[in-house]
């Protein structure tokens, strides 16, 4: 883990690990991903200011608490002091056959304008199946987690509308990021999501790193930190002093079973 590498001076550099239990940080950690604060405020901000809705639900994954608790508290704690209320928050047993059918009454028992779901793609997917079929239509909100063609595949018409943060639009458009769509079909058959580019801007970063250092590990992590600005395929990264992405973040909606971006957020770590 962490502990083990850093006691051994190896660096870790990560297009995934979003928590934010390890942001600000003098360590070799880094990462090109959002943290689990960033995204869960920014939701929360449109959520409130943008969608204009004054009470949510939360239901979220307990066993991945890494990413699920720091991604809801940073939510509550935006939305609520813009003056949004949490009308239940409901956990539940990730990576096991459910029946969410309790879980879910308990949702919507407590008459939210919204559900913010924190979960993996098949359970978001199904989590919201059942709160459609149990007759409740209303918002539908997720995170990054949830971002794959296995939501799309196994929710249905019950994820038509249901949005999501996201800290790389793969739906820009420029040069590099057509080019490396191009280059991914042609390699995976499948369009890119953004983990598949954030792991390409990762060792894109760290390809430049390395020519400083001459290809050697002494002196890499300084080298990562004095690129401070990168251009990743859908904008720009800042690398902070302790070696955190900031990064825009946008908001995405599953429109005809696709993931559509409908509005950009600020810059933020």
């Amino acid at each position: 883990g962490l502990e083990t590498s850093q006691s051994r001076g190896v660096l870790l550099f990560s297009a995934s690990a979003a928590t934010s239990d390890l942001s600000g940080k003098d360590d070799l950690f880094f990462r090109t991903v959002a943290s689990t604060d960033a995204m869960g405020a920014g939701v929360g901000q449109y959520v409130r200011q943008r969608r204009e809705l004054s009470s949510i639900a939360i239901i979220y994954d307990e066993d991945n608490d890494t990413y699920s608790l720091p991604m809801k508290d940073a939510f509550i704690g935006t939305f609520t002091d813009l003056g949004g209320q949490i009308t239940t928050q409901v956990g539940f047993p990730g990576g096991e056959e459910l029946d969410y059918s309790d879980f879910v009454e308990e949702l919507i028992a407590s008459s939210p304008e919204g559900i913010f779901i924190i979960a993996n793609p098949l359970d978001t997917a199904l989590i919201a199946q059942t709160v459609r079929i149990k007759g409740s239509t209303t918002a539908l909100f997720c995170t990054p987690w949830c971002q794959a063609n296995s939501m799309l595949q196994n929710g249905g018409s019950a994820i038509e509308g249901v949005e999501l943060i996201i800290a790389n639009d793969a739906n820009v458009s420029n040069p590099a990021s057509e080019a490396f769509k191009i280059d991914y079909q042609e390699r995976f058959a499948l369009s890119p999501i953004f983990i598949a580019m954030q792991g390409y801007e990762t060792m894109q970063m760290l390809a430049q790193a390395l020519e400083k250092t001459a290809g050697e590990p002494e002196g890499l992590p300084e080298a990562l930190k004095d690129i401070k600005s990168f251009q990743g395929l859908s904008g720009e990264i800042e690398v902070d002093a302790y070696g955190d992405a900031v990064r825009s973040l946008v908001i995405q909606r599953v429109i005809d079973g696709q993931f559509v971006t409908v509005e950009s957020l600020a810059l933020s770590r």
